[in-house]
């Protein structure tokens, strides 16, 4: 079965699939950029973008902070090993961000 980005609800914190029955795991992960802004995923909206596009949403909660570009906004793996591949993305996400430390 295709995973497709309509699945994917709004403030979606990370995906992970499987890009065929017997391939890589995929994850995705927005993260929290300067610890001011977050990212999360989203569908795509009806007919505005592709029918396969998932869009990504960086937002930092006050409008009157703004920025034009994020040097981290999403990080991206692949791994044959679903749980070893989120266990990594999830410490290097931290360690990206800033934020908490992992166990």
């Amino acid at each position: 079965m295709q995973p497709h980005p309509h699945a994917c609800c709004a403030e979606t914190q990370f995906v992970l699939m499987q890009t065929r029955e017997d391939g890589p795991y995929v994850v995705l992960l927005p993260l929290i950029d300067k610890g001011t802004f977050r990212a999360t995923l989203r569908p795509p909206r009806k007919g505005l973008d592709g029918a396969h596009d998932l869009r990504i949403r960086i937002e930092s909660g006050d409008a009157s902070v703004k920025e034009s570009k994020w040097e981290r906004a999403l990080y991206v793996a692949a791994g044959n090993d679903p749980y070893a591949l989120l266990d990594a993305a999830v410490a290097k996400a931290a360690a990206l961000s800033g934020g908490a430390k992992p166990l």
